[in-house]
C-alpha cells in the first residue's frame, strides 16, 4: 500500500487549516506587555530580578559542567 492511499491521510490533508495571521506579531505583543508591566517596578524588586536572569544559566552551566567532569573522572577511574 502506498502511503498516499491511505484514506486517513487524505482525510486529513483534506481538513481546513487555520491561520489568523497574527503568528509573528503574539509573541513581541505579548514580550512588550510584559516589560511594560514591569516598568514602574521599584529598583529594589527589579535589581535581584536582573541578577537572577543573569545568575540561574551560570549556576546551571557551572553545575553541568561539574557533572560532565565528575562523570569523566568516574569512567576514567573505573576503565583502569
Amino acid at each position: 500500500m502506498i502511503p498516499g492511499d491511505d484514506p486517513l491521510v487524505r482525510a486529513l490533508r483534506e481538513l481546513p487549516t487555520h491561520d489568523d495571521g497574527s503568528s509573528g506579531r503574539a509573541p513581541a505583543a505579548a514580550r512588550a506587555a510584559l516589560v511594560r508591566a514591569f516598568d514602574d517596578a521599584p529598583l529594589c524588586t527589579r535589581a535581584p530580578a536582573t541578577a537572577g536572569r543573569a545568575t540561574v544559566p551560570v549556576v546551571l552551566a557551572s553545575v553541568v559542567g561539574l557533572y560532565l567532569f565528575w562523570a569523566f573522572a568516574a569512567a576514567i577511574a573505573l576503565n583502569q
